[in-house]
């Protein structure tokens, strides 16, 4: 079975890289929540607070689980409970 191509600007990735680019940019984008929280002095109890997130979503989502989806809102909320701009949390991706 041939593979499917996705055509992404001028490059082009099988569905299998695209999903390999995926799961680093979820690694990347936990590690960043996680080091933001950390300067913050925030545990995941308190970030929870101030986002409406459960712990255990924010600690999925600071190893990089594929899961959950997280929604718009869902990162305004993070951003804002960082007190960081949403890009920030984005940064080194």
């Amino acid at each position: 079975m041939k593979e499917e191509r996705i055509d992404s600007r001028e490059e082009s990735y099988t569905s299998k890289e695209m999903s390999e680019h995926i799961k680093v940019a979820r690694v990347q984008f936990g590690r960043n929540v996680q080091i933001i929280r950390n300067k913050k002095n925030l545990s995941l109890e308190q970030l929870g607070e101030k986002t409406g997130l459960g712990q255990e979503t924010l600690e999925k989502i600071e190893k990089g689980d594929l899961e959950p989806e997280l929604s718009f809102d869902d990162l305004i909320d993070l951003s804002i409970g960082l007190n960081v701009h949403l890009m920030e949390l984005y940064e080194g991706m």
